[in-house]
C-alpha cells in the first residue's frame, strides 16, 4: 500500500493524470465529483498503510485499507478481470479485517503508548 506515496503525488501533478482519472473514476465507474473520489482512495490506501506499518492507530488504518479495497472490489473490479484484479482487493480487504478486530499487537506502536497511559494512572 505504502508504494502508492509516489503515485498519491503524482497523480494530480500533471494534466494526462488528471484526465485519466477523471475519466476512469467518472465516466467508467460513474463516481460523483471524480478527481476527489480517486483522492480519497488513494490517501485511503496511503495513509492507511503508514499507520499499519507503524503500529499507530493500526485499527484506523486497517479500516481505511478495507473500505478503499471494499468500494475497489464491488465497483471496479467485479466482471471479467476478476481473476487480475479482483483477487487482489479481496485478499488486501481480508487481511485488514484482523487488524481490525484484534489490532497490532504487542510490538505496535499503540500497545507501547497504551502501556505508559495505563502506567500514569495507576
Amino acid at each position: 500500500m505504502i508504494h502508492n506515496g509516489r503515485f498519491f503525488y503524482e497523480m494530480f501533478s500533471s494534466k494526462p493524470d488528471r484526465d485519466f482519472f477523471e475519466n476512469w473514476f467518472g465516466k467508467g465507474l460513474h463516481f460523483p465529483f471524480p478527481l476527489f473520489m480517486a483522492f480519497l482512495a488513494k490517501g485511503g490506501e496511503f495513509f492507511g498503510g503508514i499507520l499499519v506499518l507503524t503500529g499507530l492507530f493500526t485499527r484506523v488504518g486497517a479500516f481505511l485499507i478495507a473500505f478503499t479495497m471494499l468500494v475497489a472490489t464491488l465497483t471496479a473490479n467485479l466482471g471479467k478481470n476478476w481473476e487480475v484484479d479482483g483477487t487482489i482487493t479481496v485478499s488486501f480487504c481480508l487481511f485488514a479485517i484482523p487488524l481490525i478486530y484484534w489490532g497490532g499487537g504487542k510490538y505496535a506502536l499503540d500497545s507501547v503508548f497504551n502501556k505508559k497511559a495505563i502506567s500514569r494512572n495507576i
